[in-house]
């Protein structure tokens, strides 16, 4: 319940008189319910949690502490409301029709106010409990990539790659992947988001692979980039270059400091290279409940490395018609700076 406490606080300092959450990962992290829909009311007094018929036993035996509320979808917001004013809600996530349904079931003088930012917040620093389950998350997928080395060979499909990834993961305990895989060989290493399909691994050409699993909730994140063969010397360059990259992303995450400060030297050593043209994306993202929440590792956000952050740092760069390379680990900051959570192996793999 110590959640529900520091939700509680949140509300007073926001000026707030209760909130609706609707988010499945939101409604998780406050009460443990895992179905897949379901909504939550909280005031200073109430924690009611809305479910309709399928979910009424469920939601009994996973929410001590929470009233449980029989509600068809969408919820019928006015069954929990006794008054309150100032409501806060999920802008990011609420539909039209529920934001609609919420503003008509509430008092007549009762304001809307956004108040994504709080859930956000409270989901930033991890806790024991979930830096545990991260980290066997990642265990799961650093085995992965040595269970997968002997399967890439030339002519076999991307997909296969995948589908063999996941039926491994999930048979170490994963309940799933946790995005779609990046399997990308040949030129389509060049694609950022090249998703697995049917296309054949070449000999003496990159295969990316970006690819991560769910454990009991948390999701992992990993790329490596490996080729089948020996590559030429301009593509060994740009694995050089990839991998000294990263180790700047490392030496720029400073507890205190911008998050920005770590994008920003990574693009800063691209650009001296002559090649920050071919870095397409951000350096990295929050990974929780979600593969991608916050914090933004990007050359925007302005909020500092807190000590129980939990982010990527991934590189890459993507030369069309060409090959590109992707090196991504996920980390956790401590006092003592970043700390990787991943440990499949970086150096340059020729299969």
């Amino acid at each position: 319940m110590k959640r529900l406490e520091t939700l509680r606080e949140e509300l007073i300092n926001n000026e707030l008189d209760g909130i609706f959450l609707h988010q499945r990962e939101n409604v998780f992290y406050l009460t443990g319910f895992s179905g897949t829909t379901g909504g939550l009311f909280v005031t200073g007094e109430k924690a009611l949690l809305l479910v309709d018929g399928r979910y009424e036993e469920q939601a009994k035996q996973e929410c001590s502490g929470y009233e449980i509320v029989l509600s068809p979808r969408p919820f019928e917001i006015g069954k929990v409301l006794s008054g309150e004013t100032r409501i806060g809600f999920e802008e990011d996530v609420l539909t039209y029709e529920e934001y609609n349904l919420l503003k008509s079931e509430a008092a007549n003088d009762a304001v809307l106010i956004p108040a994504s930012s709080i859930l956000k917040k409270l989901r930033l620093i991890k806790d024991e409990d979930e830096l545990k389950k991260l980290k066997q998350a990642v265990k799961i997928a650093d085995d992965a990539f040595h269970h997968i080395l002997p399967f890439l060979k030339e002519g076999v499909y991307e997909i296969d790659i995948a589908n063999e990834m996941d039926f491994y993961m999930r048979k170490q305990g994963a309940s799933g992947p946790s995005f779609d895989f990046i399997i990308a060989g040949g030129e389509r290493s060049a694609l950022p988001h090249g998703i697995a399909g049917k296309n054949k691994l070449k000999a003496h050409a990159p295969v990316l692979m970006d690819y991560g699993c769910v454990y009991e909730h948390y999701c992992s994140d990993i790329t490596r980039t490996v080729f089948l063969g020996e590559p030429g010397e301009e593509a060994r360059a740009l694995y050089r270059v990839v991998s000294e990259g990263q180790k700047r992303g490392y030496a720029c995450s400073l507890l205190g400091k911008p998050v920005a400060v770590a994008d920003q030297g990574v693009r800063d050593f691209f650009q001296k290279c002559e090649l920050d043209q071919y870095f397409s994306h951000s350096l990295g993202h929050g990974v929780g409940l979600e593969i991608h929440e916050d914090p933004v590792v990007n050359g925007k956000n302005t909020d500092t490395f807190k000590n129980g952050m939990v982010y990527t740092i991934e590189p890459g760069l993507y030369l069309p018609g060409f090959c590109g390379v992707r090196i991504e680990d996920m980390v956790v900051m401590t006092y003592q700076g970043p700390k990787q959570l991943t440990a499949a192996p970086k150096d340059l793999i020729i299969l």
